[in-house]
């Protein structure tokens, strides 16, 4: 199947593709949030796209992937992450094979992760991390994190509590805990003396992500961040786009976004504070940014986030 006709993996479940060969059932807390739960056979052999970060935790079997060329092996007590605009081709299935996945937008990861969301980027994209191994005991907490947003996102259940109004909260709470542990296991594996140098471009593109995360103001242009790594606007997006697939001014969006959607969402700043700290120049500008990317006002997003 060509590259331009692939679909992703959300798509094809909506579609119902998996519905005769995967016993598979899915819950979502929004667009930014994915549960694939019970994943038990997967036969289906057209490649996927991802167009979300995923993160899979393997109950039983083993799974064999070729992701972009590089051939992957996921077996019992294996956390598999990967971000998007990868294509996952099926290689072979284990009979028993069983897991559970999550997926999340970049911006869902990054209102979760926050001021930690530069560890998980070190680890897909300069470290390139795919495949985590875990003891019995760690998959424990794993599997009990499942559990309980499993039970979060059962709208039955929900209903009869009393503190289904706060469902949002506690699933993103729940999130953040399990994603905080991933990331601790990311930093244990890259502290190791075995740890491959980093090439120019790679260190490059890994301080521009620190320089990013660092700034208070992130809504600057490409060439504020190149300067201060003394190469060119265009060598920076090169950069990125060798490393994420994605170029710098993606990246600063996709900052900015967030740092928008943590302010609205959990301050009680006027829109005047929030555009002025994020660095717009007036409320105007800072609206029209909103809706351009957001495709509603600033005020109507922080309903909806509030809801």
């Amino acid at each position: 199947m060509p590259h331009s006709e692939l679909k992703d993996f959300k798509q094809r479940f909506e579609e119902g593709e998996f519905a005769q060969s995967a016993e598979l059932s899915t819950r979502y807390l929004d667009e930014n949030i994915l549960i694939f739960d019970n994943i038990k056979v997967l036969t289906n052999p057209d490649p996927v796209r991802l167009q979300m970060n995923m993160i899979a935790s393997c109950q039983a079997g083993s799974l064999k992937l070729n992701i972009n060329g590089k051939e992957i092996e996921i077996g019992k007590n294996d956390i598999f992450v990967c971000p998007p605009n990868n294509t996952l081709d099926i290689m072979d299935v284990s009979p028993d094979f069983a897991c559970t996945a999550m997926c999340l937008s970049n911006l869902g990861l990054q209102n979760i992760l926050h001021s930690h969301i530069s560890i998980w980027n070190r680890a897909m994209y300069v470290d390139k991390v795919s495949v985590v191994k875990m003891t019995e005991d760690e998959m424990l907490f794993y599997d009990k994190f499942t559990d309980l947003v499993r039970l979060c996102l059962n709208a039955d259940y929900t209903q009869l509590t009393s503190w289904n109004p706060y469902r949002r909260e506690i699933v993103e709470t729940l999130l953040k805990s399990a994603l905080l542990a991933l990331c601790n296991s990311f930093s244990f594996a890259l502290s190791k003396d075995e740890r491959v140098p980093l090439s120019t471009t790679s260190e490059l593109f890994d301080k521009f992500l620190e320089l990013l995360q660092k700034s208070e103001v992130k809504h600057h242009p490409v060439e504020y961040f190149a300067q201060q790594l003394c190469i060119t606007p265009k060598y920076l997006s090169i950069i990125c786009k060798r490393h994420s697939g994605k170029t710098a001014i993606d990246w600063i969006t996709e900052y900015t976004l967030a740092d928008i959607t943590y302010y609205l969402r959990s301050t009680s700043k006027s829109i005047k504070e929030i555009s002025g700290i994020l660095g717009f120049s007036n409320t105007s500008f800072f609206g029209k940014y909103v809706r351009e990317h957001l495709h509603t006002s600033p005020l109507k997003y922080r309903e909806n986030l509030r809801k």
